[in-house]
């Protein structure tokens, strides 16, 4: 027996269309169809539940093939249940299961697409002349044997947590020949109208099945109090797919929450790096080793937690295990209630989940960037503190002075300028290379307001903004080491910017004993 008596054909024969009554879909406003312009904007948008369904779309890419309705089911009903009745129908239309996962179904026929002929419109005395060409038109089949009908089924929730069916529908061609097919119109045509009316025979059958959401609201036999309320529950599978749903959008937000606190590390480690680079041949001459300076000090504060999520989640629960105050409720209020509960349960565990992260993520990056800082402060103070430590020599300095170390010199633009210039625990001084006009200038350090950065006319400069009432400000220009210079200059400023906040506290301290 032939696939095409077994479950039929697609003719072009233009009668056929004139006696078919093209199936209708039912107006219902838990259905929704898409044809293919709808569904390339939604691929195109951010945030939508469709788009990922549209991702895993087997064999035909195009969107524009693809015939897709979503379907909003009631939560109590188990996916399994759902598909059996699907595939029942599909395997009536010749439909059978090609692959299959926990959340999805694909079901594939494969078609025998008899191009258009003047002999179809032949009488029925004909008929012997058609049936003796029965060979030429099996071959003529043979090269379209590769045109399959696919179906593609998956259950899932959408972004406002409600459960949605997908089904979507296309003609894929393996040989890539159905477009050039005879009478590739007429065929389109009945291709079509095959694939309408798949869809409609499943929203037949989810409709009499009492399956979409509207459904559960309704005074049907199946929504009734009789039992007892203990055994009213929502689908084990529509549970795990919405706690899914929100640890998605927990990881996402939490993402979206980590990613400045990582920056913020990177910046401070890139610093760091910057620093030791510039500080590296003072480093080396005077052999220190920084392996000090990475070991935790033992007196470090505890992390804080916060409370166990064992705790909040029992709270949760108590929430399910309180029982109805109404006399008869309806079953639908039941399950709705449910639903709400469950989505409270999801976002109070998924918030503390994201709190305690958030906490451990802050403790991280603060120990990254305690760790950062001491290394920086440990490199600079264990320069000054070397008993072969350098002085600057562009002016007298006093002996045992540590704030006339030199950490590092170089030749540079000071206030359009050519200087050299010496950079020394206490401060900068610098000396103009011009001759007969040269002249040295010392800032200190605790005089400094703020360094900064800044460009003029796309030559990158660092820019110090004295105290006073003149509010001087000089500005250094100094090449590719503009940035090592500059993390020299700020970690100094930061040094002796805290120096007073420590003194003050122990005099206050002092007072108090």
């Amino acid at each position: 027996m032939f696939e095409e008596e077994e479950f039929g054909r697609i003719s072009d024969d233009t009668e056929v269309f004139m006696h078919c009554n093209q199936a209708i879909m039912h107006d219902h406003p838990d259905f929704t169809l898409y044809n293919g312009e709808e569904l390339h904007a939604l691929s195109m948008q951010t945030g939508n539940a469709l788009k990922d369904v549209l991702k895993q779309l087997p064999e035909q890419k195009d969107l524009h093939r693809w015939k897709v309705m979503t379907v909003q089911l009631r939560p109590d009903r188990s996916w399994p249940i759902i598909r059996d009745l699907i595939t029942t129908v599909c395997m009536t239309r010749g439909l059978l299961v090609s692959t299959e996962h926990s959340y999805s179904v694909t079901y594939t026929r494969r078609m025998i697409i008899t191009p258009f002929s003047h002999t179809n419109m032949m009488t029925q005395g004909q008929g012997r002349v058609l049936a003796a060409q029965t060979e030429e038109n099996i071959a003529r089949r043979e090269p379209q044997n590769g045109t399959m009908m696919i179906l593609y089924v998956q259950i899932g929730v959408s972004a406002s947590k409600l459960r949605v069916l997908t089904l979507c529908t296309t003609v894929y061609n393996e040989n890539k020949f159905l477009n050039t097919l005879t009478g590739a119109l007429k065929n389109e045509e009945a291709i079509t109208r095959e694939l309408h009316q798949i869809l409609v025979d499943l929203q037949s059958l989810l409709i009499k099945q009492y399956l979409p959401l509207t459904n559960l609201f309704m005074k049907t036999p199946e929504n009734t109090t009789a039992n007892h309320l203990d055994e009213i529950a929502l689908d084990e599978g529509y549970t795990a797919d919405v706690r899914r749903m929100y640890q998605s959008e927990m990881k996402q937000h939490l993402r979206e929450l980590c990613i400045p606190l990582e920056e913020y590390a990177y910046d401070q480690e890139y610093a760091c790096a910057l620093l030791l680079g510039l500080l590296d041949p003072l480093l080396k001459k005077h052999a220190i080793d920084l392996q000090a300076a990475l070991d935790p000090p033992h007196n470090s504060p505890e992390k804080q937690r916060n409370p166990s999520l064992t705790e909040e989640q029992n709270d949760d629960t108590n929430v399910l295990e309180q029982s109805t105050e109404s006399d008869d409720p309806m079953y639908g209020q039941i399950i709705n209630r449910q639903v709400h509960e469950l989505w409270h349960q999801c976002e109070q565990e998924c918030n503390a989940r994201l709190k305690q992260k958030i906490c451990e993520k802050k403790h991280q990056i603060s120990a990254k960037a305690n760790s950062a800082k001491r290394l920086r402060r440990y490199a600079i103070e264990s320069i000054i503190q070397s008993n072969q430590a350098e002085v600057t020599t562009l002016r007298p300095c006093r002996i045992g002075d540590r704030l006339d170390v030199l950490l590092y010199e170089c030749t540079c633009m000071i206030n359009t300028t050519p200087s050299k210039l010496h950079v020394t625990y206490g401060g900068l001084i610098y000396q103009t290379l011009i001759p007969f006009f040269s002249k040295t200038v010392h800032i200190p350090i605790t005089n400094v307001e703020q360094v900064a950065k800044s460009q003029t006319l796309g030559i990158r400069m660092i820019s110090l903004r004295e105290v006073g009432p003149e509010r001087k400000t000089t500005t250094i220009a100094k090449g590719i080491e503009i940035d090592l210079l500059y993390e020299l200059l700020v970690e100094i400023h930061s040094i002796h910017s805290e120096r007073p906040q420590h003194a003050s506290e122990e005099s206050t301290q002092r007072e108090e004993l």
